[in-house]
């Protein structure tokens, strides 16, 4: 009798409080990360001829990758980003720009189930002007703050 009294009198706290506009369970917080923009570049001649350049919004445990692999010299360039969750490799996703080309893109990085998720984005440009050599840009590294 003592558990069900207990019980009810629960259950009506609990609805005074819906009632009276509160929230009975307390809601899920959300983090919000400052977003960063990129651009990395291969210089021909001085000039920055060939780039990707981009914006990160971080998320709790995904990243969405959004932005341009610029090709103004021909041949092809392609973007490598390479994701982490502090020293742990988690994925790698590619852009190409083949010929005089843009090559817009938009992509989620991450693993939704891994706990504390990725914060930390390696991007790369590499030029293939034979299909045999490369050469690669600096790496550029964007950490969620």
């Amino acid at each position: 009798m003592r558990k069900l009294l207990r019980r009810v009198a629960t259950t009506a706290a609990v609805g005074a409080a819906i009632a009276a506009g509160g929230a009975a369970i307390p809601a899920e917080a959300t983090v919000q990360y400052a977003p960063d923009h990129f651009k990395v570049c291969l210089y021909f001649n001085g000039l920055c001829k060939m780039y990707v350049e981009g914006d990160i919004v971080w998320g709790n445990r995904t990243a969405t990758v959004t932005g341009n692999v610029v090709n103004q010299v021909g041949n092809s360039a392609t973007a490598t980003f390479e994701g982490y969750a502090g020293t742990t490799y988690v994925d790698t996703d590619t852009r190409t720009a083949s010929g005089v080309h843009t090559t817009p893109y938009s992509f989620v990085s991450g693993d939704p189930n891994l706990v504390g998720g990725i914060n930390k984005i390696y991007t790369t440009l590499t030029y293939t002007p034979d299909g045999l050599h490369f050469i690669d840009s600096e790496t550029w590294v964007d950490i969620r703050d």
